[in-house]
């Protein structure tokens, strides 16, 4: 047992490493043992996981949320009390609230129970920006990975990016989320 602080404003919390994968889940959360949560994963809040459900890739299961038996998490954000059917494939994806899917759903880069809004940039990955419900704070979700507006803007309007024509678009497009969301408010 250790203390581990989710970033969920709770500071650091009791946890422990799943011994089914590496993940760290807090003491709070249930995971059932026949569940697997990959090392870079992480269960916490009062989230429950059910048997033979695979918490892979980065994932993150919090507050009251429950994954049902056999469903599939990859690289997405599952929170507050929303509710993975089971046998449910979720990836690339944000859900919020009380969002619940159907027994067997499919779901790829797709935010579910907030106002978002997703451009696609020309190669195909999607950027979507949603209002994070604890903190107030503007998220992009791109891909596997979450940004504030500053952390993606400092990520992108990089010299040493790979692709310097993939981070000029991918500028214009965080300019335009951002613009979509100012007008929303």
């Amino acid at each position: 047992m250790f203390y581990h602080d989710f970033g969920d404003g709770n500071g650091p919390v009791k946890a422990k490493i799943h011994f089914n994968g590496g993940g760290i889940v807090a003491d709070t959360a249930t995971v059932d043992n026949k569940a697997y949560v990959s090392s870079c994963s992480f269960v916490y809040g009062n989230a429950t996981v059910g048997a033979f459900t695979v918490i892979n890739l980065g994932s993150r299961v919090s507050g009251n949320s429950i994954i049902s038996e056999y469903s599939r998490i990859n690289y997405s954000r599952i929170c507050d009390q929303s509710f993975i059917a089971k046998n449910s494939y979720v990836s690339f994806s944000v859900i919020i609230g009380k969002y619940k899917t159907r027994v067997g759903q499919k779901i790829s880069a797709q935010v579910k129970g907030v106002k978002s809004y997703t451009i696609e940039r020309s190669d195909g990955h999607k950027f979507n920006v949603f209002r994070e419900k604890l903190t107030n704070e503007l998220i992009i979700s791109a891909g596997c990975r979450y940004f504030t507006f500053d952390q993606a803007f400092q990520h992108w309007y990089n010299e040493d990016y790979s692709n310097q024509d993939l981070a000029i678009e991918t500028m214009d497009i965080l300019q335009e989320l951002h613009n979509k969301i100012k007008e929303q408010s």
